[in-house]
């Protein structure tokens, strides 16, 4: 049976918002991640792809790709709904999980010490206001 055109892109696009949840997991320092079908589902609405989303959550390929291992599958007994909840282990040994982050993960908090010197980002705020209706 040949795959549908549109089903490459679509298990390509919950593999991409999979991999967002699994990023998160190493910059915050877990070992453990756990991934909703049903966060997976409304993030990308695709209500009517259910199974294609719980189908690229459990993949190979996703696990490959991530560095990860499927520990658990909670949820209904066919591990195809909604209320799936996939939790997977990041291999530590693995390239991917030693692999440096996006440069733009390098980027958060950036700012902190900046705005904190300013009194804080909401002061900074208040005083550019102020300061842009003047003449």
């Amino acid at each position: 049976m040949e795959k549908h055109p549109d089903s490459e892109k679509t298990a390509d696009s919950v593999r991409s918002a999979g991999h967002r949840y699994v990023e998160r997991a190493k910059y915050d320092g877990r070992e453990i991640v756990t991934i909703s079908a049903g966060d997976v589902v409304r993030e990308l609405s695709m209500q009517y792809r259910v199974p294609t989303v719980c189908s690229a959550l459990r993949s190979n390929k996703f696990l490959k790709e991530n560095g990860v291992t499927l520990e658990n599958i909670e949820g209904p007994p066919s591990g195809m709904g909604t209320t799936a909840k996939y939790t997977y282990r990041i291999n530590k040994d693995s390239e991917i999980a030693q692999a440096p982050q996006s440069s733009l993960w390098a980027l958060r908090g950036a700012g902190k010490k900046v705005y904190e010197a300013l009194g804080g980002g909401e002061a900074h705020l208040k005083s550019e206001r102020k300061a842009f209706n003047l003449p």
